[in-house]
């Protein structure tokens, strides 16, 4: 679906739920004018997180092919963190890694999942436990935009990592 496909569906179901339910802001119904300025600003944050997003995979051209890979049940997985972007949204950080096992992600990790040194950067090993899925949400002009990931490090027994590279 292209951006101008989606533009109009946002607009086509916002202007049916204006008319299902009425929306009052200082008792005046919100117009059209009002949903569609929503859309574009929406539309703009949405194209801002993407682009955060693949530039996070260009860090990691090689290996970015691959980091769809899904893998079900628990995972062990261990390698070299490439890169890694903080997901504002949920409070969680997102790497890939050149993987010596597992999938080369993107994995998730949440503070509770960390052990041992924490340090998420990239150059720093890591070895832990995941299981598939999991999303990074972004949040850019107060928007919350989510991306899907292939794996989440488990909280126990969670992911060590190397204190330095």
């Amino acid at each position: 679906m292209n951006k101008k496909t989606f533009k109009k569906i946002i607009i086509a179901l916002s202007f049916v739920f204006l008319l299902l339910s009425p929306l009052y802001i200082d008792k005046t119904t919100v117009s059209v004018a009002v949903v569609d300025a929503k859309c574009r600003s929406y539309c703009k944050a949405f194209k801002k997180a993407t682009s955060i997003w693949a530039g996070f995979f260009g860090k990691v051209s090689g290996v970015a092919s691959q980091a769809v890979t899904i893998v079900s049940g628990l995972q062990p997985f261990g390698g070299k963190i490439i890169a890694t972007l903080p997901c504002t949204g949920n409070g969680v950080t997102a790497f890939v890694m050149l993987p010596s096992a597992g999938v080369p992600g993107p994995y998730i990790v949440s503070p509770a999942g960390l052990r041992s040194y924490g340090a998420v950067v990239p150059g720093n090993n890591v070895i832990g436990m995941s299981y598939p899925g999991g999303v990074c949400v972004i949040i850019v002009a107060g928007y919350p935009i989510p991306f899907p990931v292939a794996q989440t490090v488990t909280v126990f027994p969670g992911m060590g990592t190397s204190l330095t590279p």
